[in-house]
């Protein structure tokens, strides 16, 4: 799959689209999945790419709520952000001063997604 690095500087998608995040590894904080409004695709089979590559621990998918999509988008600092191939999904590399990002565990997830062929 073909991974586009796109030139996002704001915690704008964290308001505009359905997040989730690996709640129980700690390797996998401020690392986010992202399903745009519109986008036919669900998050589900990248969730389950990644589970079976061990990067995203089985059934610990959680959604940022919709209560706190202002907090994130306010709070995280934007790293990297890639659209995954032509599905609408999106990846995000983010950094928090309590929950810190790891670039090796990011690095894992792009191999690992570029692989994926839905």
């Amino acid at each position: 799959m073909e991974i586009r690095h796109l030139p996002l500087t704001d915690g704008s998608l964290f308001l505009d689209c359905e997040a989730c995040f690996d709640s129980a590894t700690a390797e996998n904080a401020s690392l986010y999945l992202f399903k745009p409004p519109g986008a036919t695709t669900e998050l589900a089979p990248f969730v389950q790419c990644l589970s079976a590559a061990g990067l995203w621990a089985e059934g610990a998918d959680k959604a940022v709520a919709d209560a706190q999509k202002a907090i994130y988008a306010r709070e995280l600092e934007v790293l990297d952000v890639v659209q995954l191939g032509d599905a609408g999904i999106l990846a995000g590399r983010y950094d928090h001063p309590r929950y810190r990002s790891s670039e090796q565990r990011w690095l894992s997830w792009l191999d690992c997604l570029a692989q994926y062929s839905g």
